[in-house]
């Protein structure tokens, strides 16, 4: 027994050891940082996220990471993000040169943002005139107008919001005291 313990403390003397991945571990608002870190035993990759506000704009996290699936914009949400990882020391560093599907966010995000409907929103006694990017499955821009009868304020109490349809008074089963302006281009429901 014991000659076969010292082969294999001999056998695993002679293996290499596990040398843990040196990655950049950083997030900045902008095109890139760098943070060099020696990463935990079971990490096998370097990963480097990109977050687009705007065309512009963007946000930049490096870590380590024991798995990684890359990304591109899913349709989804209202910023795009990409993720790229690799293997080997310190390779998360580029700034600049990134992969092709990385380099297309900003104008897919573009795009996403050029389609998307602006409308005015609010709930407030006469104007509005905050504007926000609607969610992707909005297609038009509601104004909602109530009238309060015999009411010391004779000002109308506006709703302004995104909606997916446009509400029909009649059904609602609001009365006249109420109109509903729908319209389907971007910002078409200022006052």
């Amino acid at each position: 027994m014991a000659p076969l313990l010292t082969l294999f403390l001999v056998a695993l003397v002679g293996l290499p050891r596990a040398q843990a991945l040196d990655c950049h571990v950083c997030a900045y608002n902008g095109e890139n940082c760098f943070n060099p870190m020696r990463c935990p035993a079971m990490v096998t990759y370097c990963m480097t996220t990109r977050t687009y506000y705007t065309p512009t704009r963007m946000k930049v996290s490096k870590s380590c990471v024991p798995s990684c699936f890359e990304t591109v914009y899913d349709g989804y949400s209202k910023h795009a993000s990409t993720t790229s990882c690799c293997q080997y020391d310190l390779c998360n560093s580029a700034g600049l040169a990134v992969p092709g599907a990385l380099a297309l966010a900003p104008i897919l995000l573009a795009t996403v943002w050029a389609q998307a409907l602006m409308c005015h929103q609010c709930k407030d006694f006469g104007g509005c005139t905050r504007a926000f990017r609607c969610p992707r499955n909005s297609n038009y821009c509601v104004t909602i107008a109530t009238r309060v009868p015999l009411s010391l304020i004779d000002l109308p109490m506006v709703t302004k919001s995104c909606q997916t349809g446009c509400p029909d008074v009649s059904t609602l089963g609001l009365g006249p005291h109420v109109s509903i302006v729908c319209c389907q281009f971007s910002l078409c429901n200022h006052d």
